[in-house]
């Protein structure tokens, strides 16, 4: 146990009894946050070492072109165009369609530290945890939704609102997705628990509200651009950036219109692009995830060049908007 931690239990014997539990909150997260460090950081340098590295950017087959490392024109240049288009330039509509993968069932709920604590340990979703995605770059995005009697708790809640108070939110910590009930904490043992997929499309993300977009094993993104590309603003490149996250057997597919080409599950993180891309018409790009596939999530999909762009979803982006 680090000194922090041990410092914080050396003098919770001297504080207020509201103090008290206050502190052991604090002690619970940082031992928590610890342990979970500890195991995550050799899969963290992993996935570092593969991003910076060139065998990040595989390419998919011959017809798609990798995004290089440092390359502006194409992949920072198309988050930061001189002329952002929008909905009035062209438009762009994102549907989810299939049945997501079955998540597992929850066991009996543990107490936790505080009045209104309690606990389900699910190791198998672990990687989608907010603690995971957050050293990954993503942010506190998790995309699991506890329910408790058919209504869905407010999500990636903070220590003090699971201990303290009986907010009806949760947080998903780890392989636990720790919470506090509505309303009376002794109601928990009559009340219902499960879990799901979130269905908003995109997802908000926890820390800042940036739209996500995920693809969960099972379903399918289709991005369908409504009017044509107008040939002043230039040749167009799409752009796409995707981390998969999960073990997996099942490949996910990349479609524009009647294309088809396999995103290289063996990888962390996927980028490339298409260019130059001939846009005659309307068109429709699908992402898709079998059953037995990975979860993605769709970190960078622009449209465009450094004049005229249409930004999807974009980190580069949303930190500078």
């Amino acid at each position: 146990m680090s000194a922090a931690v041990v410092g914080i239990a050396s003098v919770v014997g001297c504080s207020s009894d509201h103090d008290l539990e206050a502190r052991r909150a604090r002690q619970v997260e940082l031992t928590e946050t610890l342990e979970n460090l500890e195991t995550d950081l050799a899969q963290v340098r992993k996935d570092f070492e593969t991003v910076s590295g060139a065998g990040a950017f595989r390419r998919p087959d011959p017809g798609a072109t990798p995004v290089r490392k440092g390359e502006r024109s194409t992949w920072i240049g198309a988050q930061a165009p001189h002329t952002r288009l929008n909905d009035a330039d062209i438009r762009v509509r994102v549907e989810r369609t299939g049945l997501p993968v079955a998540l597992p069932s929850l066991e009996a709920p543990k107490r936790g530290d505080g009045p209104c604590a309690w606990s389900f340990t699910v190791p198998r979703l672990r990687p989608l945890s907010d603690l995971v995605l957050r050293n990954s770059g993503l942010g506190r995005s998790s995309p699991i939704v506890l329910v408790e009697n058919g209504k869905p708790l407010s999500s990636h809640a903070e220590v003090a609102d699971i201990s303290d108070r009986c907010t009806g939110s949760f947080r998903h910590a780890g392989a636990e997705l720790q919470f506090s009930p509505r309303g009376r904490s002794e109601a928990v043992t009559g009340r219902e628990y499960k879990l799901s997929h979130a269905a908003e499309v995109p997802l908000p993300r926890g820390d800042d509200g940036r739209p996500l977009y995920w693809v969960y094993p099972g379903t399918q993104l289709e991005f369908s651009v409504v009017d044509r590309w107008d040939p002043a603003w230039g040749d167009p490149t799409l752009t796409l950036t995707a981390k998969l996250i999960g073990e997996h057997t099942g490949r996910p597919l990349v479609e524009l219109d009647d294309v088809v080409r396999t995103l290289d599950g063996d990888l962390p993180v996927v980028e490339y692009a298409l260019r130059p891309l001939q846009l005659d018409g309307t068109w429709s790009l699908r992402i898709s995830s079998p059953i037995d596939g990975p979860w993605i999530v769709i970190d960078t999909l622009t449209l465009g060049n450094d004049d005229h762009a249409v930004i999807i979803s974009s980190e580069h982006a949303w930190s500078s908007r």
